[in-house]
């Protein structure tokens, strides 16, 4: 509860400064295109509606990233990728594999409208060593050993295993650079 309560903290932190950096860009761009606009009026009606705007995507679909342990990684129609306290662990939300489990994997890759990964539970017993869920289609396949996923991957044109990594460097790479300095 602790870590929640400080990254919303710093979510609105960000907000508020995003806010301020964007109401002044419109305000020139404004003052830019129409000599007479009233530089702090402006300025003023734009900071909180631009904060509601951030604070609003803040929660959407593309926007929740998660809040204190729980990481989110949106992967399209309406399906993310979860890992809570940073643990090696993830699950595609919503997908269950053929046990009846959620899918969990150590290490996968989003290409293609498909996620590739392998299958690795800290807690169930895993029918399969490698899965491929068809985001789109919603439907998913396992593999029950890597010879038979190395098969279809090279048939397929497929990432093969070296090229699947960590949740923690899919979440750095969606959610880094442009998206951690120009959104909440």
């Amino acid at each position: 509860a602790v870590e929640v309560m400080f990254h919303f903290a710093f979510e609105l932190v960000k907000i508020s400064l995003l806010s301020i950096l964007y109401a002044g860009l419109v305000t020139v761009l404004l003052k830019l295109l129409r000599p007479n606009t009233k530089v702090i009026s402006t300025w003023l009606v734009a900071v909180p509606a631009i904060w509601g705007s951030l604070f609003i995507y803040l929660f959407t679909y593309w926007g929740d990233h998660g809040l204190g342990d729980t990481a989110l990684l949106p992967i399209g129609n309406g399906k993310v990728i979860e890992s809570i306290n940073a643990l090696e662990y993830a699950s595609i939300l919503g997908v269950k594999n053929s046990s009846g489990n959620n899918v969990e994997m150590t290490r996968f890759i989003v290409s293609d409208g498909k996620v590739f990964g392998n299958c690795d539970d800290w807690f169930y017993e895993v029918p399969c060593a490698y899965l491929v869920y068809s985001i789109e289609e919603n439907e998913l396949v396992e593999f029950t050993d890597s010879l038979s996923y190395l098969s279809h991957a090279d048939r397929n044109g497929w990432p093969r295993p070296d090229a699947m990594v960590s949740f923690g460097k899919n979440y750095r790479r969606y959610w880094g650079g442009w998206r951690f300095w120009l959104l909440p």
